[in-house]
């Protein structure tokens, strides 16, 4: 019996196929399309903010898209853009290419997949969510925040005992238990990241969704936030940011808590004491990930966006093989239809992900390979001290399942994206 998947795909693929030819009298209904001026005035960035889809077109596409949703027929469309741009377009074929990038919810009265397209707003839990939580990401809270970043430093640089330490992460007798621990309390504080991406996002006004995904061979959680493009260059950074200043605030609870049992306002468990220095250890590291900009990171997010770039990895990537002679035609065709933005940013933007493709390698070999092995060293020697009946026997492969499977659960996406490439 086929899965709901499954069935999905075949009803959309049966629906497809049902899709009338387009002829001079078909008729489109486009989705709600965003179309704003970029860069020069002879391009535009054209998008569906619901679907964080956008691309760069020709200025005159505005008005061909203005024509269709207007519920002209493509031949009509191509007669009045002729008529008031003086420019002939192939209507047809540009129709062609917006059901190809899901613009399009209907093909005369055949809807398309991308009619059932999610509007990523959260429905009427994700309206209680932002009115009940939005107000935190107002401007008068973003001057709070930059104090509390602020205290954070000061705090780590001028305080010995609150600064971090590699072996705080091994509050416990048993350094399995204690990884286990501290890499699900950050599981939950990195939904709590990406949650404050939402609400501000929504807050701002434009659509927002959170995936799985992976940062090389790291596992993260993401927030897409392309539809900020719709909104001013201002009014963007503050959902960009505002993961930061969720971690900002949980880092400022651990150092006050740790700072004040230290200076004995309160008295503080030996052990709970230590999972707080380990909880800030890791928290400091995962606020330290964001501002590595070639790991596609918060910080990475507001350089896209700021410069208004579609897509500046891959167009890094392209340069990055033009100048060492390794681009194939097609490669050089991709990176000739490149925005200028990210073609102007990822002249530079290139060398720091080339020198950050060599630190990932160098953080691999050194770091990652060497703790996951010792993970299995610890593991083999708690399963060799108990019989498979016993607590102490399940526990470490619990342990392990946890601090192991974001290392696991990465390179397997990248087989997923490798496997969909070609395919596409």
């Amino acid at each position: 019996m086929p899965s709901v998947s499954e069935a999905a795909e075949e009803a959309e693929a049966a629906q497809a196929a049902e899709a009338p030819a387009l002829t001079g009298d078909t008729r489109l209904v486009l989705r709600p399309l965003s179309i704003q001026p970029h860069g020069t005035d002879d391009e535009i960035m054209v998008g569906d903010p619901a679907q964080g889809e956008f691309v760069v077109l020709p200025a005159v596409a505005g008005s061909v898209i203005e024509a269709l949703g207007e519920g002209r027929t493509i031949e009509e469309t191509a007669a009045h853009v002729l008529a008031t741009t003086g420019t002939e377009i192939d209507v047809a074929d540009f129709a062609e290419a917006l059901i190809g990038l899901g613009f399009v919810a209907k093909i005369g009265d055949v809807k398309t997949a991308a009619a059932a397209a999610s509007d990523r707003t959260g429905g009427r839990w994700g309206t209680a969510a932002v009115r009940l939580l939005g107000p935190a990401f107002s401007r008068p809270m973003w001057a709070c925040y930059a104090l509390v970043f602020l205290a954070d430093l000061l705090a780590l640089v001028f305080d010995r005992a609150l600064r971090p330490s590699g072996a705080a992460l091994y509050f416990l007798h048993d350094p399995l238990l204690s990884l286990a621990l501290l890499t699900a309390t950050q599981i939950v504080l990195a939904f709590g990241h990406e949650g404050a991406h939402w609400i501000a996002g929504r807050r701002a006004g434009v659509p927002a969704g959170i995936a799985v995904g992976r940062r090389g061979y790291i596992l993260v959680l993401q927030t897409d936030l392309s539809a900020l493009r719709t909104v001013s260059r201002r009014a963007r950074f503050g959902p960009l940011l505002a993961g930061l200043a969720f971690d900002s605030t949980i880092l400022a609870v651990n150092l006050a808590l740790r700072w004040t049992a230290l200076h004995h306002h309160w008295h503080a468990p030996a052990t709970l004491l230590g999972f707080l220095a380990g909880q800030a250890d890791m928290q400091v590291l995962a606020m330290s990930m964001q501002l590595v900009i070639f790991l596609r990171s918060d910080l990475y997010g507001v350089l896209v966006l700021g410069f208004d770039c579609l897509d500046l990895s891959r167009v890094a990537r392209l340069t990055l093989r033009a100048r060492f002679g390794r681009l194939n035609a097609g490669q050089r065709a991709e990176l000739d239809r490149a925005g200028r933005a990210d073609v102007r940013v990822a002249r530079w933007y290139s060398w720091l992900l080339l020198a950050g493709a060599v630190l990932s390698a160098a953080c691999l070999v050194v770091i990652v390979i060497p703790g996951v092995w010792h993970v299995g060293s610890w593991l083999r020697t708690a399963l060799a001290d108990h019989s498979p009946g016993t607590f102490g026997f399940w526990e470490p492969i619990v342990c392990a399942v946890v601090v192991l499977v974001p290392y696991f659960v990465a390179p397997l996406l990248a087989v997923r994206e490798r496997t969909g490439s070609r395919t596409a």
